[in-house]
């Protein structure tokens, strides 16, 4: 590679670290519906929409854990925020997605809410 090229790819990767550092919360949103709409999803939620919700949600809807937004170089995104379906029978709408943290979604899974609250149940009471 020409020297000129691999700064070039250095100069793209700095400004790409930079706008994701600046625009933290567009650069989720537009990832996250992105990665929805490549998974197969129907999503019907604009970038803005989600990025004022991301904006507006400080803690997990399911679990109360403050979200950790800030980027990490960690491989345990436990508390990061994700975009989950509340009903996931249902497309990606503004009435149908929360933000979550990523152990929450995680263990959710494709679960709906009342069957992953009774597994939750299920787990307490053996452990109690």
């Amino acid at each position: 590679m020409s020297s000129s090229r691999k700064r070039n790819k250095e100069a793209k990767k700095n400004y790409d670290q930079k706008y994701r550092r600046e625009h933290r919360a567009r650069y989720w949103a537009t990832n996250s519906i992105f990665k929805h709409k490549q998974s197969g999803f129907d999503v019907e939620i604009s970038v803005d929409f989600l990025e004022d919700l991301y904006n507006k949600t400080e803690f997990c809807q399911i679990c109360g854990t403050k979200l950790e937004k800030e980027s990490s170089k960690r491989k345990d995104y436990g508390n990061t925020p994700t975009l989950d379906r509340i009903d996931n029978e249902k497309v990606i709408k503004e009435d149908n997605c929360w933000i979550v943290c990523h152990s929450c979604n995680t263990m959710k899974g494709s679960h709906p809410m009342n069957q992953f609250l009774e597994k939750i149940g299920k787990i307490i009471e053996r452990f109690k």
